[in-house]
């Protein structure tokens, strides 16, 4: 019977010997380098928080920080937005927008399998840290949302909000291989809640703005997210800022004023009256009225003048409308026009070295200009106001002291 020879034999046995070990070194050699792979830092692009009512030194200090303690954790390479080469213009379209669909059009440029990034905000009385994050892995796509306010000086902030975010940042990165991403696409929209503000008064020379952002005076109803915003109202005189909770399908009203100052002010005043022109005179003058919505005065007076300068006398009255411009409660300067009647009386010395009335003359009020410069209550006036009647026309000066409270 024919019969392989030994040789042949052996050979065979060292060619099986070699492929399963060529099999078990590449078995061996994969399950290696997936291994490394999934435990090489995961790279992560944290964005410039953008700051607001803080400055830029603050707001880069935050950015700076958040990255080193990212960093230390040893799970992620991380990259500043300048380091990773984005533009400004990409930059500010994610930071200023408070879309999900937005933001996941940006990271895909972007593409990065990590994104964070956010705002930095200061109140009156504290600081509102808002983050997102955007994870993305081989099939799936995470994005998620944190938000704090914390009272305290800013580094006291820091301490506090940076471990936060950052285990904000690891949870979402574990969470990210139970969603989809094609059904966390599609429900982008539907999985956020929505409220209004609305604008509520619009005045001449006052700023809105939410998060940051200005809204215009066309928009009336302003639509965000559930959750704190930070409303900022800025005039000329001052600026407020607070944070605002609006839960799903709020309408919270936004006012025009948000000062802490009432809408109606009285005020008071007691004036030396010179009364100048072809026949003049002095005396005293009170004048009383109301300051509505620090820019409308509605202020009325009456004056009595003594024959101690020249050769007559004036007695009258008048209502002025001036509108009120207020610099920091400290000058005041308010234009309007009055209306009227005051009665001159002319005298005339008689054959025995007297003076005794000779005629009268009546005079219409006009145009009228009042300035004034103190603090808050107490005020030194100077007014003037044209008038008119049957003689020259003359001018009423009056220098005192006012009251507003």
């Amino acid at each position: 019977m024919f019969q392989t020879s030994p040789f042949k034999q052996n050979k065979k046995i060292v060619f099986n010997w070699n492929v399963n070990t060529y099999i078990r070194t590449a078995l061996a050699f994969v399950f290696l380098l997936t291994t490394m792979i999934a435990s090489a830092p995961q790279k992560v692009i944290v964005f410039d928080f953008k700051g607001i009512n803080i400055g830029d030194k603050e707001a880069y200090l935050f950015s700076e920080t958040l990255r080193t303690e990212i960093l230390k954790t040893g799970k992620f390479a991380v990259f500043s937005n300048v380091e990773a080469g984005i533009s400004d213009s990409i930059s500010n379209v994610l930071l200023n927008s408070s879309s999900k669909v937005t933001a996941y059009d940006i990271a895909n440029i972007v593409a990065f399998p990590v994104i964070v990034w956010g705002k930095t905000i200061k109140t009156d009385t504290s600081y509102l840290i808002t983050t997102s994050f955007w994870v993305k892995a081989e099939r799936t796509i995470k994005m998620d949302f944190y938000q704090k306010e914390q009272k305290g000086s800013f580094a006291d902030v820091m301490n506090i909000i940076i471990p936060d975010i950052l285990n904000k940042l690891i949870e979402t990165k574990e969470k990210t291989e139970t969603y989809e991403r094609q059904d966390e696409f599609e429900n982008i929209d539907n999985a956020t809640e929505y409220g209004w503000f609305k604008i509520k008064g619009f005045e001449k020379d006052v700023k809105f703005y939410i998060n940051g952002e200005y809204i215009p005076e066309t928009k009336g109803k302003i639509k965000v997210p559930v959750g704190h915003h930070c409303v900022t109202v800025k005039s000329r005189e001052n600026t407020r800022t607070e944070v605002v909770e609006i839960s799903a399908n709020d309408i919270i009203p936004i006012h025009t004023n948000m000062s802490d100052e009432p809408h109606i002010r009285f005020t008071t005043s007691f004036e030396g009256n010179f009364m100048l022109g072809n026949h003049n005179s002095f005396g005293a003058c009170h004048s009383f009225g109301i300051v509505a919505l620090n820019k409308h005065l509605l202020l009325g007076n009456f004056c009595k003048s003594l024959p101690v300068i020249e050769d007559s006398y004036f007695t009258g009255g008048s209502f002025a409308y001036m509108y009120n411009f207020n610099i920091k409660n400290i000058f005041l300067s308010a234009f309007g026009f009055a209306i009227g009647l005051w009665e001159e009386g002319v005298l005339k010395m008689n054959s025995v070295g007297f003076k005794q009335l000779n005629s009268f003359n009546y005079y219409f009020c006009g145009p009228k200009v009042r300035l004034q410069i103190g603090y808050k209550y107490v005020f030194l006036v100077n007014d003037i106001m044209l008038l008119f009647g049957n003689e020259s026309p003359k001018v009423s000066y009056n220098q005192g002291i006012s009251f507003i409270f």
